[in-house]
């Protein structure tokens, strides 16, 4: 050394190590960019997977709700129809309980004791359309037809002024008849049905209770 310089000496090619240095620089910064890039290219793919979720979620509970919606609204319809249903059954079978107890007791009436009832109703019919008409037809029910027949003769003779006759076809019901004038306009229902009616309506009500517990 001499006068105090410093000699510098450069090992190899300086183009080389420039060339090195640069590349370290620039694949640092492409590395840094690229995740940052990656974390927002992540970072949008979550936000739009959550939008999306979020969309089905709100999809498929909108789809849920009606469902049960239609669900609630079928199950209304079904016990609206159930107790429509049961409704039904419990009148149908008080009913027949009803009209079995009165086929019974038309059956447990002695023969002689009923025509005699027969008698008094048909008196009774006879002349109470006697006020409306001249002309009458009396119509028995298929189990008091024969009876009817038999009886109608004597006691239409106790009711001068008035015509009588059998209609053709027998009127339903457990027993008795019904009386009406020629031209239809006036009509008597002496059935035991319509005769017995309040004593059926408190036969129907302790059937309902007897059957199914509860008060009519």
């Amino acid at each position: 050394m001499e006068g105090g310089s410093v000699e510098v000496r450069v090992v190899g090619k300086p183009e080389k190590l420039l060339e090195s240095i640069f590349r370290k620089l620039v694949d640092e910064i492409i590395e840094k960019k690229i995740d940052e890039a990656l974390a927002a290219a992540l970072n949008l793919l979550a936000t739009a997977r959550d939008q999306a979720l979020a969309s089905i979620e709100e999809e498929v509970e909108g789809i849920l709700r009606m469902a049960l919606e239609r669900l609630r609204a079928h199950e209304s319809s079904l016990e609206a129809r159930l107790r429509v249903d049961l409704a039904r059954l419990r009148a149908e079978y008080t009913e027949k309980a009803v009209m079995e107890a009165l086929r019974r007791l038309r059956d447990v009436v002695r023969e002689d004791e009923y025509r005699e009832v027969l008698r008094r109703l048909l008196l009774d019919a006879l002349k109470l359309i006697s006020s409306y008409t001249s002309e009458a037809i009396v119509t028995p029910t298929s189990r008091d037809a024969s009876i009817v027949r038999d009886l109608l003769p004597q006691v239409a003779a106790e009711v001068p002024g008035l015509n009588v006759r059998v209609g053709e076809e027998p009127v339903e019901g457990i027993g008795g008849f019904i009386v009406e004038s020629a031209d239809g306009k006036v009509r008597f229902d002496y059935r035991l049905e319509s005769l017995l009616s309040q004593a059926l309506d408190r036969a129907r009500a302790r059937a309902l209770k007897e059957l199914f517990g509860e008060q009519g």
